[in-house]
């Protein structure tokens, strides 16, 4: 084995799902996302059609990269951000994406009744500091007379919850470095593959090179601030 794959499979052996970088391999397989979505909304959906950088564009404004965008078989779409960083998993940046998702998948003389339902889901942390599994956002009005539901969904999983649920033993998984240490799943097998078996060099190796390239330059703009503040330091004295 050569020292760039070498060096590869070292950085593979320490990544999981909650490195969104593998996570976006990962989830090219569309049933990994459905088993996913099917845990976190506890009902059984089909999924028909998924993405993963899914690119908005907004040619006025800012425009959006999804992690993974997904349709159902009802034509009901899903959004799910894994984000390490609270502020970029904001609530406004929830209403943001919704509003572009809106633009993007509805047409010209669509009945407004015919808009689609939507969930933008959102998973790493627990968002809200309350310990609980997940976090539900429906804009929707219920009084004795009258229920008004916008179809939005907003959802903050907490990745942080490891309990003996459905959604704790996924959570779990998102969190294992080891595919062996995962529940029985097609989430379990498609991880193992793609960090275990030589056929997914390939798949893997263009994720790595990112991934490196990704880090360095993060480290780069760190020691780029150090030595400012030095510098600032030193003229100061």
């Amino acid at each position: 084995m050569s020292i760039r794959k070498r060096n590869h499979h070292k950085i593979i052996s320490k990544l999981c799902l909650f490195d969104d970088d593998f996570a976006k391999v990962v989830f090219k397989d569309c049933g990994c996302v459905e088993y996913v979505l099917n845990i976190i909304l506890d009902k059984k959906i089909r999924i028909v059609e998924s993405d993963i950088q899914y690119v908005i564009t907004n040619l006025k404004r800012r425009s959006i990269q999804l992690d993974i965008f997904a349709r159902d078989e009802n034509d009901i779409y899903y959004n799910i951000e894994i984000q390490k960083d609270k502020e970029n998993a904001s609530v406004l940046r929830a209403r943001y994406h919704v509003s572009l998702i809106d633009s993007e998948v509805s047409y010209t003389l669509q009945r407004w009744k015919d808009i689609r339902e939507l969930y933008v889901i959102f998973t790493e942390f627990d968002m809200f500091g309350m310990n609980k599994p997940v976090y539900y956002y429906d804009r929707t009005l219920r009084d004795e007379n009258v229920i008004l539901d916008s179809k939005e969904h907003i959802m903050y999983v907490n990745g942080k919850n490891k309990d003996g649920s459905n959604l704790g033993r996924l959570v779990y998984d998102f969190g294992c470095v080891d595919a062996d240490m995962m529940n029985e799943s097609i989430l379990k097998q498609r991880v193992k593959r793609l960090k275990e078996e030589s056929e997914a060099d390939n798949e893997m190796c263009e994720l790595i090179d990112e991934y490196v390239r990704k880090l360095a330059k993060e480290d780069a703009i760190e020691y780029a601030k150090d030595m400012a503040q030095d510098m600032a330091q030193d003229m100061a004295q």
